[in-house]
C-alpha cells in the first residue's frame, strides 16, 4: 500500500494487512508524481516478480462552492484523484498486459455518473467522473490480455467528511467502510474474469 503524509497510519495499516497477508508493508509516494509513480513500480516489481492487482483509493476532496475554487484548489484536488489514478494504473499495466493478468479497481463516488451541477464539490466530482471514464477506457483496452478494470463507487460512508439526512439514504444508514473492502475483493477475485468495465455502488441506494 502506498500513502504521502500518514506514515504512521499507513505503517500501522501494513501492520495489520501483514497478519492476512504476510509480506504486506508500507511505501511512501507522491501519487500524482509520475516519476515517484515509476520509480515506486519499478521498485516493487523487482522486489515481489510481479503485480497483479492495484487499488486506486485516491481522492482529494474538497468542499468549497465553486465561485471560491481558486486554481490552486483546481490543480491539487484533480491531481489529487483522477491525474493519481491515471500515473498509478499506466505504470502497472505494462506488465499485467505482458503477463495477460491483472486487476484494477478504481474508487469512484456514487454520484460521479450523473452529469448534473455539483456547486459545493465540483473539482472533486470532476475528477471522479474522469476516474469512471478512464476505468472503461481501460477495461476496453486491456480486455483481450486478461486484464480487468472496475469501479467502486461508494455512497456516504460513516467516516465521511460532509452527510446528508439519515432519510436520504434509501437503506436509512451510511455505508460502513468494510462494504467497500467487500466490493473490492470482489473484482479482485482470479474468478471475477468476466467482469469489467462494471461501476459498482455501494451507497445503501444514495444516488443510484
Amino acid at each position: 500500500m502506498t500513502y504521502y503524509h500518514d506514515r504512521h497510519t499507513a505503517e500501522q495499516t501494513a501492520i495489520d494487512l501483514a497478519a492476512i497477508q504476510p509480506g504486506a508493508q508500507a511505501w511512501q509516494c507522491r501519487a500524482h508524481d509520475e516519476f515517484a509513480v515509476a520509480e515506486m513500480v519499478h521498485q516493487l516489481e523487482a522486489t515481489t516478480g510481479r503485480i497483479d492487482v492495484l487499488v486506486n483509493a485516491v481522492g482529494q476532496f474538497l468542499h468549497k462552492p465553486i465561485d471560491e475554487v481558486t486554481p490552486a484548489d483546481w490543480r491539487t484536488t484533480l491531481e489529487g484523484t483522477v491525474t493519481a489514478t491515471f500515473l498509478m494504473t499506466q505504470a502497472v499495466l505494462p506488465g499485467m498486459k505482458a503477463r495477460r493478468y491483472g486487476r484494477v479497481i478504481n474508487l469512484a463516488d456514487a454520484g460521479a455518473d450523473f452529469i448534473r451541477p455539483w456547486e459545493q464539490v465540483t473539482p472533486y466530482m470532476v475528477g471522479k467522473t474522469g476516474v469512471l471514464i478512464l476505468t472503461k477506457s481501460w477495461a476496453k483496452h486491456y480486455g483481450p490480455y486478461g486484464v480487468t478494470v472496475n469501479a467502486v463507487s461508494p455512497g456516504v460512508l460513516e467516516n465521511s467528511i460532509t452527510k446528508p439526512t439519515m432519510e436520504s439514504i434509501p437503506v436509512r444508514r451510511f455505508t460502513p467502510t468494510a462494504a467497500i473492502s467487500q466490493a473490492v475483493l470482489q473484482f479482485a477475485d482470479p474468478a471475477a474474469k468476466d467482469i469489467t468495465g462494471a461501476n459498482l455502488k455501494v451507497s445503501g441506494g444514495w444516488h443510484m
